[in-house]
């Protein structure tokens, strides 16, 4: 089994599968309502929505340079990261489940020498019905909210560490262009219990909730 699996997430993981196996798929659960009342509900679970961490702790993948569950695109170093370049060969490059499975198969005979980023097996693959390429998305708020509306948001603040030195791209909004912004933004009618400030000179502290009113 490899170093890269957290064995005490893992183990809680397998102890949910096995709930599920049991509780809902084969019994059912039992729901008691407040007039003596109650209704069985039963059924698959069809996903599991995570962040980016969480999601490779579930699926044993490790952080290397195949990140992406559902295809096998390489990742190539850029600037201290890892950039993933688009192919136009789709179908080539897609995971599938049988080739996931086929893949933990590998880095369990391995040794747990991890298999195009796949360390070992997930306990979600004892659900025969399960597709790791498929039920296992990322929730919105890390990857949006909290991930590419801020970084634009830097940059057209002219925030980034690569705008500093030499002229400023026409797209980084120029002091009266921020104040135009500001001033709409002050103008937006929020929803009734919304108490945040949101003041663009200190976007970098706005939580995601704030950040989400920047979609629309």
């Amino acid at each position: 089994m490899s170093s890269d699996i957290d064995m005490p997430y893992i183990e809680f993981i397998d102890r949910v599968v096995t709930n599920i196996r049991t509780s809902l798929e084969l019994n059912g659960i039992l729901i008691n309502l407040c007039d003596d009342k109650s209704f069985k509900i039963g059924g698959l679970v069809t996903s599991f929505i995570l962040n980016i961490k969480e999601r490779d702790k579930v699926l044993c993948m490790n952080a290397g340079y195949y990140r992406c569950p559902h295809c096998y695109i390489y990742g190539t170093p850029f600037k201290k990261c890892l950039k993933f370049p688009p192919s136009t060969l789709t179908d080539v490059y897609a995971r599938m489940n049988t080739s996931f499975r086929v893949d933990v198969t590998i880095a369990e005979d391995e040794y747990g020498r991890p298999m195009r980023g796949l360390c070992g097996k997930s306990p979600l693959l004892k659900l025969d019905y399960f597709d790791p390429t498929r039920m296992v998305p990322v929730e919105v708020m890390h990857t949006f909210d909290l991930g590419i509306v801020p970084y634009y948001m830097r940059a057209w603040m002219g925030k980034l560490a690569s705008l500093q030195d030499g002229p400023k791209p026409e797209w980084v909004l120029s002091t009266d262009q921020q104040k135009t912004l500001q001033e709409r933004i002050r103008n937006v009618q929020l929803p009734h219990g919304f108490t945040r400030k949101l003041d663009l000179n200190d976007f970098e502290s706005w939580k995601a909730d704030s950040m989400f009113f920047l979609e629309f």
